[in-house]
Formats: structure tokens, sequence, C-alpha cells
């Protein structure tokens, strides 16, 4: 059976140049590398703008919001806890099952 190490880190050049391209830019968030994935993915998606988050439960807030906003519902999966009910009492929350 094969080990596998742990403790490790196996990065390469271009890896390096990008990581070294952000601190460079002095802007951790957000960076050159944020600022190009939102453009990027919002063109793959015929979007006018993209939005990227530090975690899931920040795009979980903001697609409540937009929900809100739209005065419409969110629908989530049974095994997901939703905290942000607490805060937002009034929309309505629908379980898939």
């Amino acid at each position: 059976m094969k080990k596998i190490g742990v403790g490790f880190a196996s990065v390469t050049e271009l890896e390096k140049k990008y990581v070294n391209e952000a601190l460079d830019d002095s802007r951790l968030s957000p960076s050159i590398f944020v600022r190009r994935f939102e453009k990027e993915f919002a063109t793959k998606h015929d979007k006018k703008h993209g939005i990227m988050n530090n975690s899931g439960t920040s795009a979980i807030h903001i697609a409540w919001k937009l929900c809100e906003k739209q005065k419409d519902g969110m629908t989530k999966p049974k095994s997901l806890y939703l905290r942000l009910h607490l805060f937002q009492p009034r929309m309505p929350l629908y379980t898939r099952a």
C-alpha cells in the first residue's frame, strides 16, 4: 500500500509567480486575481457582474439578500442548516426532498 505523506507542499513555479503577484499588488481582497475571476465568470455566464465570496456562508447570505429583494423564496437541501433564517424570518424558506 502506498503511503500518503502529510505536511508537504508541492508548489510549481507558476503558482509561486501568482502568489508573488498577489503579494506585490499589496491588496489581497479584492486582488487582481479576484477581479479577473469575477469578470471572466460573469462573461462565461453571459452576466453583467460576478461576485466571488470567501465562504459558502457568504454566498448563501448574498443569495438570500437577492431573493429578499426580488420577494422570492429560497430553496435549500434538507441537510443544510441555515442560521440566516433566524435573521430573516419573513423570507419564505422551502426545503427540497
